[in-house]
């Protein structure tokens, strides 16, 4: 199985990083306007749930990155090394988050903010996707709970069972995990809560992901869905998603369709993007500051969550000084933090062996510095 030919620009996947700024304006959006001082206005929740809609996103880009650099690295080596995917994620993503918990303890231990130590210590662990009731300055990691999860299966997967396999497993995973929320409805009502939180329950949005990595040359090749992509009728992919967002109250509607619907138009969504990134889209996605944004997003996540506390009226936590804080915050640890490890893993190349896996392939390009 090929890794899927995409162009990269400046060493960068067109689009992903536009896409994460505007994952992460949807979240900033979603808690500002619960916090104190955020003005009211007509239609504030008109789209339904942002945050939950721009998380998706996330999970899709995610599912579709990691797959396609691991397919990327079958084509040049004909396996994966199972070592240096773990080295990269650790690189990638201890540093912010255990620099953001280390602050969190601190502020906990001063009295500034409230922590049960048993929800710090599942966040610490990525299992704070299986808490119900959550502190709230480790509540919204639940979603990186299920992104590591998620690195920690998905490439041992292919290690064991070789590509196709693992798209066939990704493909069911797809179609499985709504019933499975269905079922989690019926069985588990009195934890109706982790349905959307738990691994098992939304894994299928980094799944379809996956499955966008691994078949869009299949995509690429369709005549049919060619013609589709280049009409006015794809504009019904991203109403779709709108639709179902604001219809997401409907719950088991929801679990069963709705989701799924916006997992599978996201991801039809980031392929358009790739296909045309000189579009208007594309150009909006590609310009500067909204790529710096996207960039930004990782540190953004961490730390907004301090700052939008729509149970605190402390000065830093009302709208719109927490929005500056919670900026101010996440360039710290961007700048700080962040970029000096992104440089030093840029600086340790991949060794060829202890490879696993994965079976070979060839034509692939190199060049990106695209990271999730």
């Amino acid at each position: 199985m090929n890794a899927p030919a995409i162009p990269i620009t400046n060493g960068r996947i067109p689009c992903l990083d536009g896409m994460r700024a505007i994952s992460i304006l949807a979240v900033i959006y979603a808690h500002a306007i619960r916090t104190q001082g955020f003005p009211a206005f007509p239609g504030m929740n008109a789209l339904g749930d942002l945050g939950n809609l721009g998380v998706r996103v996330f999970f899709v880009i995610s599912g579709f990155l990691i797959t396609y650099l691991l397919l990327k690295e079958s084509d040049r080596y004909g396996r994966i090394s199972l070592k240096d995917f773990y080295r990269r994620r650790i690189i990638r993503i201890f540093p912010a988050f255990y620099g953001y918990l280390l602050v969190v303890a601190i502020l906990a231990l001063a009295g500034f903010i409230a922590m049960e130590w048993a929800d710090f210590g599942y966040a610490a662990v990525y299992l704070i996707n299986f808490v119900e009731k959550k502190s709230w300055a480790v509540a919204h990691l639940w979603s990186l709970s299920v992104e590591e999860q998620f690195y920690l299966l998905w490439p041992t997967l292919i290690a064991l069972l070789g590509w196709r396999r693992s798209v066939w497993l990704a493909v069911g995973t797809v179609l499985a995990a709504p019933l499975l929320r269905i079922a989690w409805w019926y069985l588990l009502s009195e934890h109706q809560h982790l349905a959307t939180k738990a691994f098992p329950t939304v894994c299928d949005a980094i799944a379809t992901g996956c499955v966008l990595a691994c078949l869009r040359d299949m995509l690429t090749a369709s005549k049919l869905y060619g013609r589709f992509a280049s009409s006015l009728g794809f504009l019904l992919v991203p109403a779709a998603i709108l639709i179902s967002n604001v219809l997401a109250f409907h719950t088991r509607p929801d679990y069963l369709v709705g989701q799924t619907v916006r997992n599978v138009g996201i991801a039809l969504c980031l392929d358009w993007c790739l296909r045309y990134p000189k579009s208007r889209v594309g150009i909006l996605l590609n310009l500067r500051p909204v790529v710096w944004l996207g960039t930004l997003s990782y540190s953004f996540y961490l730390w907004q969550q301090l700052f939008l506390d729509r149970h605190s009226n402390e000065i830093w936590c009302r709208f719109p000084f927490n929005i500056g804080f919670a900026f101010l915050a996440a360039l710290t640890s961007f700048y700080l933090i962040e970029r000096p490890f992104l440089k030093l893993r840029s600086k340790r190349p991949m060794k060829s062996g202890n490879r696993v896996g994965g079976g070979a392939s060839r034509g692939i390009r190199e060049g990106t510095r695209a990271e999730s």
